[in-house]
């Protein structure tokens, strides 16, 4: 009972409608009482084909007399006639309820796979970004689709275990009412029979683990190596990955064949008890009970039916356990995801920014050992070009994270014209913003979808204008279907200059007053990187964005307004070109080396 109780809770934390089980057992108690009927006609029907006249009710069994009496209080003639069309029309009803079962416990099922995918999706984009570096993506695919389907299959399972626990009761009761020592005596021996199973069970759940483990190993190798064939081929390491493979998928076929094993044990061993069941029925039912030869064949008719019902029910609940791996996973993973949404507690509507950005002490941990930020304190002016400049690994990225909220400060503060960042409304602030990453996430749609993600009001001719500003428009062009071309799966279509160039395109098309740049030239060649320097001081020129660039390339900075130095996690030096040549630190040194 408590398995029982802790499974329902974790579908209905996962996303079981209220209403499902409720209907569910409706649907099967009333089938089960319209066949229950049908099943009772079947007395007064054989013990009046044995009599010589259809009105000799007198050497018939109590039971046939309460059925033909209760059937005569509603008006209906008793003959035989009037018996089988009552029995035909009560398996007849129990047919409607049938129906009703198979189709809706499979529409349950798909809605109830739908709803949780649907939820851990949208769950999944609203972590914060601390999550979403941390976990494994192969888990998350693995999480949301084969432990997800495995969780509709264990719900189905579930509610047929419910079903089949109603049936049986409804039964059992018919048969203690007929004779409550041989039906206690047959109790007795299923009763027995499922604490023999009990030790399989243990065994089933624990391997369900086991299958759920490797599935998500499996998942996680798999994400990982299909993005790194290029990688495996130059460095000649295809039968060390296939070796690997063979491992993962060892243990996973060994946990399927031992789970099939114990599931096959439990239908060898219920399947003669139930047998022996019937002998003992048949043997004590009138040498012990003193049954007559028809009601002793109306027992038989219900345990015979019953039987099936037992069986499903304990392969059901066997099932239910060997998927129980997959429901703790697919409940883990939406519960994790939940603790780790993202904070939206801002209200204010952000416009853009007219006084300042401003870091105030902001301090930021990767690791709880060593800082990545320390002390920040800057202040960014609107409507003038920033560089962000230092060696690799001095947290100019993680900086830059923190304006759109991507990621949150541990200390300090950072301000938006005098108004904290966790107080402005994230979505707004999002829209505000456009960021270029240094490598591109492209998604599989076309060049004209692609660079108006995010910003679908935007019209033909203004893509195409940022398309020639970016230095896209170009190859695009050539293209069969021009911008309606399909760019492949993460741009596998493109080369790394290309990507950057549509990437470009994107980020100059929102409407947005901060644009942020990820070393934006690091892909591209001469021509296009002079192109691009050309397009960002023109858009200094007209000074209505506040634009922000992380450069290594820091030779043709000149242009810009302000250039941070970040090292080792701290500013080093804050100042135009012209001052930063002038005095000693990373900047001037690092320009030195390059001449």
């Amino acid at each position: 009972m408590q398995t029982i109780i802790k499974l329902y809770q974790s579908f209905k934390a996962i996303g079981l409608p209220p209403k499902a089980i409720p209907v569910v057992l409706f649907i099967y108690c009333f089938g089960t009482l319209f066949e229950s009927a049908g099943i009772g006609m079947l007395l007064p029907i054989f013990e009046m084909i044995n009599s010589s006249s259809d009105q000799a009710v007198t050497n018939y069994s109590s039971l046939s007399k309460i059925i033909m009496d209760t059937i005569e209080k509603t008006g209906v003639s008793i003959n035989l006639q009037s018996l089988l069309a009552i029995s035909f029309s009560l398996f007849l009803l129990r047919q409607i309820f049938s129906y009703a079962r198979l189709v809706y416990l499979p529409k349950t099922k798909g809605n109830f796979i739908k709803r949780i995918r649907d939820k851990g999706f949208s769950r999944y984009l609203r972590t914060d970004t601390g999550y979403q570096d941390s976990t494994y993506l192969g888990r998350i695919i693995n999480d949301l689709t084969t432990e997800v389907d495995r969780t509709g299959n264990a719900l189905i399972k579930y509610m047929v275990v419910g079903g089949q626990v109603l049936n049986a009761s409804i039964y059992i009761i018919i048969l203690i009412f007929m004779s409550a020592k041989i039906t206690l005596s047959a109790l007795l021996i299923i009763g027995i029979s499922v604490l023999i199973l009990r030790k399989l069970f243990k065994k089933v759940r624990a391997t369900s683990f086991l299958i759920s483990s490797a599935n998500q190993s499996l998942s996680t190798f798999l994400a990982e190596k299909i993005k790194s064939t290029r990688l495996i081929r130059l460095c000649s390491n295809e039968n060390l990955e296939t070796d690997k493979i063979k491992n993962q998928t060892e243990v996973q076929k060994n946990n399927i064949i031992n789970m099939q094993i114990f599931l096959a044990r439990t239908s060898v061993i219920i399947e003669p008890i139930f047998v022996l069941s019937i002998f003992v029925l048949l043997f004590t039912s009138k040498k012990f009970f003193g049954l007559s030869t028809g009601e002793t064949g109306l027992f038989i008719i219900i345990v015979l039916r019953i039987i099936p019902i037992i069986k499903e029910l304990v392969e059901s609940t066997q099932g239910v356990i060997a998927l129980e791996g997959s429901i703790n996973a697919v409940k883990a993973r939406l519960e994790a995801m939940n603790q780790a949404t993202e904070k939206r507690d801002g209200k204010k509507i952000f416009h853009g920014i007219k006084k300042s950005i401003e870091f105030k002490n902001v301090s930021f941990t990767y690791d709880k050992n060593k800082r990545t930020l320390r002390k920040i304190n800057v202040k960014i002016l609107p409507k003038q070009v920033t560089a962000i400049v230092g060696p690799t690994g001095s947290g100019k990225s993680t900086f830059v994270d923190m304006l759109p909220r991507l990621r949150e400060p541990d200390e300090g503060r950072i301000l938006f014209d005098n108004n904290l960042l966790s107080s402005l409304d994230i979505t707004t602030l999002r829209k505000k913003v456009a960021y270029a990453p240094q490598n591109p996430q492209i998604i599989n749609t076309t060049f004209l979808e692609y660079i108006a993600y995010g910003n679908k009001d935007k019209s033909i001719s203004s893509i195409k204008r940022v398309a020639k500003l970016s230095g896209a428009h170009e190859f695009i062009s050539k293209k069969p279907e021009g911008y309606r071309t399909f760019v492949g799966e993460d741009g596998g279509k493109l080369s790394g200059g290309q990507k950057q160039k549509v990437d470009l395109a994107r980020v100059l098309l929102k409407d947005a007053s901060i644009l942020i740049f990820d070393e934006p030239t690091s892909h591209l060649d001469l021509k296009s990187r002079e192109s691009f320097l050309k397009t960002l001081r023109k858009l200094k020129k007209k000074i209505s964005k506040t634009i922000i660039i992380i450069a290594h390339d820091i030779q043709k900075l000149a242009f810009v307004d302000k250039i941070i130095v970040v090292k080792n996690g701290q500013i080093e030096k804050i100042g135009s070109h012209k001052s930063l040549i002038q005095s000693n630190n990373w900047y001037s040194e690092t320009l030195r080396q390059s001449k």
